[in-house]
């Protein structure tokens, strides 16, 4: 195709499930939905989709190698022959961002109306179950009482805490610009979604589904009015953790803008049978210099103790990945009782930001002075990828 100013291609994409990797290597590339009412409703525990929906998924995870597995990380048709007919897998897994199904490697992509996934942790896919899948070292543990490589298509079991490692939906190269998801879902238990050093990076209207250090790296990044979703499973070790910030001193992290934190759907979306336990806002990958806004956030309520309580954990964060940020903030955050949240136990050294008799509220970093209208720019600058949606604050 002669696109002379690298001119946006819309790539539409008929519902249906597509299992396959892809790296988007070319500029200003759309993938959309073609669908007149387009879904990104997952169904039976995860495993199916609903027949609007377009989703694009692969399994490949940490601590396994694949008969299927060629030299760039992906999956050849190929390579799964030679493998079988040696017996034996011909490259080893070099986790190239954590194996993201979708790796983003230019300028200007955007999707609307898709679900990214990694089934890794979520099911058995019709692909894995007719790949071989070799366990490396440093598998994960529970691959001693049921391994995985026996497992049918379809099987939940790798949901169960002793399973989960690390695994993206999505991965954004370091150095794209001006990223861009609008009604987009994406699905993952640990390291759902990456993006690198100085990425910019927009989400409307999203859903983002996680366990671990769910939204991670140095990127800069806005998700406005989307759904930060804690998929984890009923075991009492498996805390969430929304992000794990990366930046560098002086680079622009994420800002959360009137998201809700909520859970998944039992039975609908996980195999779970309860929902979610309270979760914590994130944990810094990099000590002093990542950076967190969560502003005018809504956070649900979950009874996984048998009690109603606010799925975001009283301490809020956690310095148990790296070490402890001053700029992991929080703003006006509101639980759907109706009442503020109670910020009082919130980690000493996170910040619990209030405005002032202008209504204006100071950042963290002591100079950046921002409010409903200005945020998103502090954290973008002069690209606007929200021009024309509904940035209305949802009390």
């Amino acid at each position: 195709m002669d696109r002379p100013d690298n001119e946006r291609v819309t790539i539409q994409i008929q519902p249906g499930n597509y299992e396959e990797m892809l790296v988007i290597g070319l500029p200003n590339i759309t993938l959309k939905n073609a669908s007149d009412t387009p879904s990104i409703q997952t169904l039976n525990k995860g495993v199916d989709i609903d027949k609007n929906a377009v989703r694009i998924t692969s399994y490949y995870g940490h601590g396994y190698n694949y008969y299927s597995m060629d030299e760039d990380g992906r999956w050849s048709e190929r390579v799964l022959k030679v493998s079988t007919e040696n017996g034996y897998e011909t490259y080893k897994n070099a986790n190239k961002m954590w194996n993201a199904t979708v790796a983003v490697m230019a300028d200007g992509f955007s999707a609307e109306g898709i679900i990214f996934e990694n089934s890794f942790n979520q099911y058995i896919s019709n692909k894995e179950a007719n790949d071989t899948v070799v366990p490396q070292s440093d598998a994960p543990k529970g691959d001693k009482d049921t391994p995985r490589a026996s497992m049918k298509a379809g099987s939940t079991a790798v949901q169960q805490k002793s399973m989960v490692e690390r695994a993206s939906a999505l991965g954004i190269n370091n150095g794209c610009k001006q990223i861009f998801f609008d009604n987009c879902k994406f699905i993952g238990r640990q390291d759902t979604l990456f993006g690198g050093n100085d990425v910019t990076a927009g989400f409307y209207n999203c859903a983002v589904y996680g366990g671990v250090d769910y939204i991670y790296g140095g990127m800069t990044a806005v998700f406005a009015k989307c759904d930060l979703v804690f998929n984890t499973s009923e075991d009492a070790n498996d805390t969430g953790y929304i992000t794990a910030a990366q930046q560098n001193a002086g680079d622009r992290g994420y800002l959360m803008y009137n998201c809700t934190v909520t859970s998944t759907t039992p039975g609908v979306d996980t195999a779970s049978t309860l929902k979610s336990k309270p979760g914590a806002f994130g944990r810094p990958w990099k000590a002093d210099t990542s950076e967190v806004l969560f502003y005018k956030t809504i956070i649900e309520q979950t009874d996984f103790n048998g009690v109603s309580e606010s799925l975001i954990q009283p301490k809020g964060w956690l310095n148990s990945l790296s070490g402890e940020s001053p700029f992991m903030q929080e703003y006006a955050s509101k639980e759907t009782t109706g009442a503020a949240a109670d910020t009082s136990a919130r980690a000493d050294w996170a910040a619990v930001l209030s405005a002032g008799a202008d209504g204006n509220v100071t950042l963290s970093d002591g100079t950046t002075v921002v409010n409903d209208d200005t945020v998103v720019a502090a954290f973008l600058g002069e690209w606007n990828p929200f021009a024309g949606k509904d940035m209305s604050i949802v009390e």
